[in-house]
């Protein structure tokens, strides 16, 4: 009976003491989740405000390049990609093969940007607001996204939230962000975080079952490469690096841990040939695929870093003294869309800083040493300082020779910088908190003891702390918003072409569709796809190499005239257009069986083209501000005489 009695005190005593630490856990999670849930929305936000005052379902206005950014013509080629999947899939058709443009020969899309997994997450959006609004859209997601997910690898590996939130910020609105913010592949870069928690668990923890990491790591390079082969490449080649650096430093562990390796990254290479390897055969053998590079290698080599550039701003930061921004502008080749390279220099400081104080620690070790890695590696095949060439030969131009690295372009290993530096910032910024936290609670009595003496060290320290956190962020600032205009042809072009031209007709257009000019692209996306477009912008084989521009038909007077600058020819063309040049047109349009021919005014030279259209065709079929469509009157094109 007291045995009874001892034991149920005892119990009552227990449940009395658990009760107010259950509370307390409930109260820390609830909390947790709060600022979890309030971190990722403001990502969200900050990807809208960002592009204001257009919003992320615009379907007219798409983002423009600015000074210095050449990349203007790619989100029109984009907004074709991701119309693409859902055309080709609700047609039956192959995915990675099309000539809706570039006819008649095609593109082999597996050598391209095509973004099959992007244009499968827009498609709700393409199918009800059009191809605009879908890029719009993803390309707001790409930098929310990209923040989230290593919000979220960062908050397994932290306690605090602040330390993540400031990770993912850095991540997925820093300076590479901000320069890739028109390639919507380049700045998707949500997977690259995860890929780096996956390599946690291989080679550190190990504590999930081998064939289960070995699917997750397969399947999530396979959606990588499905959004960007490049990423990829660039991943794999940090994933060696990598692996040669922790095997030579840590050799003594490799024998206790080899086995759990290589099962998981058999099974990772078994899930990843099993989802890509259709994708992989036609990028390397597939009909018209390509033969090396399309750019040559010694142009691509070109576009690296300056061994200032992580501490020289650009006009991408809006604190950027201009003799600094113009420095900076001038790196990588005056090629801002590839110059995301810039941390600033509290911010280097702060990292390097954060490394020295964490010697003990292996995870900040071998992440800012990959850091720094992934930065050489950007600064191209020989050191560059303040656009100054040494000629110091570096490890990068061992990549120009390499098969499937021969068209690497080593800014862009500017990604893996800012994914090092962001995971390395968080976790000491979580150390630091902690550390606050601990001679918080420990020396609460004391310092209170101290009065406004303990008062004062505290609130110097944390001053000091703000002023760091505030000189940061500042020298990161980006250049906000984004810009962006509405398509420069009148929104009546999109409807006069679905209303006038026939479906599955060939259709020559005005501007001819190049990397210069690839608004038709656009045309035939907003359209519906339901025609083939001569011209286009790709990566395509002509002969035996590859090429961006689209192949010179014949005759090639009509493709020159109509927009076609051709490396090596003059430009403008005479201005007296004689009989061989009106015949050439009707040749030209008899031979690819074109159905249409659409012209507005927005190209080079529109007065002589449309006097050259209307000089070998007659008058057009509709005519508007801007506008013109011929199609043929009886099925066969007439001259301005009327003779067929």
């Amino acid at each position: 009976m007291t045995a009874t009695v001892t034991e149920s005190a005892a119990g009552s005593d227990y449940s009395g003491a658990a009760a107010p630490e259950r509370a307390t856990i409930e109260k820390s999670t609830r909390q947790r989740r709060l600022a979890t849930t309030a971190s990722v929305v403001s990502y969200f936000v900050l990807a809208i405000v960002a592009f204001l005052p257009h919003g992320p379902l615009a379907s007219r206005a798409i983002p423009a390049a600015g000074p210095g950014n050449p990349a203007g013509s790619d989100p029109f080629q984009m907004a074709w990609f991701l119309s693409w999947l859902p055309y080709a899939l609700t047609h039956g058709l192959n995915i990675f093969h099309t000539n809706l443009f570039d006819y008649p020969q095609g593109v082999n899309l597996a050598d391209n940007t095509s973004v099959p997994l992007l244009g499968l997450l827009g498609w709700p959006v393409t199918a009800t607001l059009g191809p605009v609004a879908a890029f719009n859209f993803l390309l707001r997601l790409a930098f929310a996204l990209s923040a989230t997910s290593m919000f979220l690898v960062l908050h397994r590996w932290c306690s605090s939230t602040i330390a993540p939130f400031a990770g993912g910020l850095l991540y997925g609105f820093g300076p590479y962000m901000v320069g890739q913010e028109l390639h919507l592949d380049l700045a998707f870069v949500a997977i690259p975080p995860l890929l780096v928690l996956c390599a946690d668990e291989l080679v550190r923890t190990q504590s999930m079952r081998p064939w289960k990491l070995g699917i997750l790591t397969g399947v999530a390079i396979s959606a990588e490469l499905l959004i960007s082969p490049d990423v990829v490449s660039g991943c794999v080649v940090m994933a060696v690096v990598a692996a040669v650096a922790l095997a030579i430093a840590h050799r003594h562990l490799l024998a206790s841990k080899l086995a759990y390796i290589v099962s998981a990254s058999a099974v990772a290479v078994a899930t990843f040939a099993l989802v890509c390897g259709y994708l992989i055969f036609d990028m390397v053998a597939g009909p018209h695929h390509l033969l090396g590079a399309v750019i040559p290698p010694s142009a691509l080599q070109g576009l690296h870093a300056d061994l200032l550039g992580s501490i020289v701003p650009t006009s991408n930061q809006v604190l950027a003294p201009h003799f600094l921004a113009h420095l900076g502008n001038d790196m990588v080749s005056s090629n801002l869309s590839e110059n995301g390279t810039y941390l600033g220099i509290p911010l280097v400081i702060l990292l390097i800083v954060i490394v020295r104080k964490s010697r003990g620690n292996a995870v900040v070790q071998a992440l800012g040493w990959l850091a720094v890695a992934a930065f050489v590696l950007s600064l191209g095949p020989v050191l560059t300082i303040g656009t100054l060439s040494t000629h110091i030969p570096l490890p990068e131009r061992v990549f120009a020779h390499l098969p499937l690295l021969d068209n690497t372009i080593p800014a862009r290993y500017d990604l893996y910088v800012s994914l090092f530096a962001a995971m390395v910032l968080a976790l000491g910024l979580d150390r630091f908190v902690q550390r606050q936290s601990s001679e918080s609670v420990l020396s609460a009595k004391w310092l209170s003891r101290l009065g406004p003496l303990g008062s004062d060290t505290t609130a110097a320290r944390r001053a000091r702390v703000g002023l760091v956190a505030c000189i940061t962020v500042l020298s990161l600032l980006p250049n906000l918003p984004f810009p962006s205009r509405p398509a420069p042809w009148p929104p009546s072009l999109i409807t006069t072409i679905r209303r006038l031209v026939p479906p599955g007709s060939v259709v020559l257009t005005y501007p001819y569709p190049t990397p210069l000019h690839p608004g038709a692209l656009l045309w035939e996306a907003q359209t519906g796809m339901d025609y083939h477009l001569l011209g286009g912008y790709a990566n395509i084989q002509i002969g035996n190499s590859g090429h961006r521009w689209p192949e010179l038909l014949s005759p090639p007077y009509v493709q020159e005239m109509l927009g076609y600058a051709n490396v090596g020819d003059q430009w403008p063309l005479p201005g007296v257009v004689n009989s061989a040049d009106l015949e050439a047109l009707h040749i030209f349009l008899a031979r690819y069986f074109v159905g249409a021919v659409v012209y507005w005014g927005g190209g080079d030279d529109p007065i002589a083209a449309y006097d050259y259209l209307a000089q070998a065709l007659g008058p057009p079929t509709y005519r508007s501000h801007l506008v013109a469509i011929w199609l043929p009157g009886t099925g066969r094109w007439r001259s301005p005489s009327g003779q067929p």
